[in-house]
């Protein structure tokens, strides 16, 4: 997660509820700071303890945000503002609270990742498929 929500800045989280989101500043109204885009609701109690590939493109030029589990499609949503990812200084499973105070202070991930990857292009379903095998 990004320290902050700029333009262009990106928190990948999941929610609560158990559902995941990608966060996408964008800057277009001071009040709405970002573009969330939300999947299903996928951890529940029966997923607890399981190991899962998670993977999100966000294909800026195809206009589309995809969400994967497992190598297969979860969801697929139509980018709201076209903004440019900016990679900045980022948290693996934590999010620092910003000097504000808008942020929730706890906001951290329990649990194991074997992995983490950035790439700087949307990679295709047969590439997210073979990664997750």
């Amino acid at each position: 997660m990004s320290q902050g929500i700029a333009e262009g800045h990106m928190h990948w989280q999941i929610l609560h509820d158990g559902s995941l989101c990608l966060g996408v500043g964008s800057g277009k109204h001071p009040d709405v700071r970002s573009d969330d885009y939300i999947t299903p609701v996928i951890f529940t109690p029966e997923r607890f303890g399981q190991w899962v590939h998670l993977a999100v493109v966000y294909d800026l030029p195809g206009g589309e945000v995809t969400f994967y589990l497992n190598g297969g499609i979860l969801s697929k949503h139509p980018v709201q503002t076209p903004t440019e990812l900016t990679p900045v200084m980022m948290e693996l499973g934590n999010w620092t609270p910003s000097p504000d105070k808008r942020q929730q202070p706890v906001r951290n991930f329990a649990g194991c990742m074997d992995e983490f990857s950035l790439y700087t292009a949307a990679l295709h379903p047969d590439e997210i498929r073979a990664l997750a095998e």
